[in-house]
């Protein structure tokens, strides 16, 4: 079954927390789109990189290397491998084949990037489209709105009073 652009973003704004946007609505964005892969990641979450992470993590999370990820830190604006390169070009920089195209959008919060979305298709796949991008910003644009939302909302500690006595209380 098919999900539409609409039945998305009434699911993000009912998402209750950020593992929900992190594992369910997350992977209906990632089939509303056709993706091979996807994930949200949080650069306050991100791993750190050492010596002895593999040289293709350490490309890939390059802004120097990697003109797709540039675009998204520079512009706060979803992208696609052929918004940027000539076809056939990301996959010299990105040789997996599972992430024959690529596709990223921003989660922005008080002015700043503070994570992403993104998505890949095989190579052999249809690259993603200007159509793709629009779906991606407003999609990006609900996320981001409601991940503002569960971050401010403060933690409810709940305790069952009727066992401890006025003292403690």
């Amino acid at each position: 079954m098919e999900i539409s652009l609409s039945a998305l973003f009434q699911a993000i704004a009912k998402a209750e927390d950020e593992q929900e946007l992190k594992q369910q609505i997350v992977a209906k964005i990632g089939n509303y789109f056709a993706a091979k892969r996807w994930g949200l990641a949080f650069l306050d979450q991100l791993p750190a990189i050492y010596e002895h992470t593999p040289a293709m993590i350490k490309l890939a999370l390059s802004l120097n290397h990697n003109p797709v990820l540039c675009y998204l830190f520079q512009r706060h604006a979803a992208v696609h491998d052929e918004v940027m390169l000539p076809p056939g070009v990301w996959q010299r920089i990105c040789p997996r084949k599972d992430h024959g195209h690529v596709m990223l959008g921003p989660i922005v919060s008080d002015g700043q990037l503070v994570g992403g979305i993104t998505f890949t298709r095989y190579c052999y796949d249809r690259a993603f489209n200007a159509d793709n991008l629009a779906d991606l910003n407003a999609l990006c644009l609900h996320l981001s709105t409601r991940l503002a939302v569960l971050r401010s909302k403060p933690f409810v500690f709940r305790m069952n009073c009727s066992k401890i006595t006025p003292r403690e209380a």
